[in-house]
């Protein structure tokens, strides 16, 4: 399982929503979000994803991010992957993304 961070921009003058992921290099990809509920930290799968028009969103650690399981492929820091966003409307709209390794914490 990794995650996946990135920030997304719509481009567009009309809003639109996300409703999944998919990539041949993972058997799964869902959007997430984590949120503290009563000091516990949880991670919930998001059914949508609004992107306002001319918006943009990030997924980041402890927020917003890609659940990208069971890889279906050995990945190292420098692949390149690419994820298929299909839209509320039914539209797929590709992303290009560089796997990178882990950055530590200061």
């Amino acid at each position: 399982m990794l995650a996946g961070y990135a920030r997304i921009d719509n481009t567009c003058a009309s809003p639109v929503q996300i409703v999944s992921g998919s990539s041949a290099a993972f058997a799964d990809v869902s959007i997430h979000e984590t949120r503290i509920e009563n000091g516990i930290s949880r991670m919930r799968p998001l059914a949508a994803l609004p992107l306002a028009a001319h918006g943009s969103v990030v997924f980041a650690p402890g927020s917003l991010h890609l659940m990208l399981m069971a890889p279906t492929k050995r990945l190292k820091a420098g692949d390149q992957v690419s994820i298929d966003f299909t839209l509320r409307d039914g539209r797929r709209i590709p992303g290009h993304f560089e796997l990178r390794a882990p950055t530590s914490s200061p």
